[in-house]
């Protein structure tokens, strides 16, 4: 078996995964993130492909947050669930959205 290195830092590090598995185990965020350094910081992407699956954590985290707080500054809570359900699903899909389009621009393209 042969093993492939990289440097990082001025040393050799061990590649313990192809780019390809590696980014088959990234979520969204992550991929963005990646595709981001891809295109726009090739010199930093060798050093920044570690803080890729951080991202994801981040601003997987950041979502679930702001999604929370947009719910229930719009009074979407259990009695509006029960009042309207199609209504409160429409409108709970649209803070994720905007609670996960937020997260990106935060995380992922800063």
């Amino acid at each position: 078996m042969e093993m492939a290195y990289r440097e990082g830092g001025g040393l050799l590090l061990p590649t313990l995964a192809t780019e390809e598995e590696a980014a088959a185990n990234l979520g969204p965020f992550a991929l963005m993130r990646d595709e981001y350094l891809r295109s726009s910081k090739p010199e930093l992407r060798a050093d920044l492909l570690a803080q890729v699956a951080e991202t994801e954590a981040l601003a997987e985290a950041m979502a679930d947050d702001l999604a929370a707080r947009v719910a229930k500054s719009r009074g979407l809570d259990e009695a509006a669930k029960v009042a309207d359900p199609a209504a409160w699903a429409a409108k709970m899909a649209e803070a994720a959205a905007a609670a996960r389009e937020a997260a990106a621009m935060k995380v992922v393209y800063a």
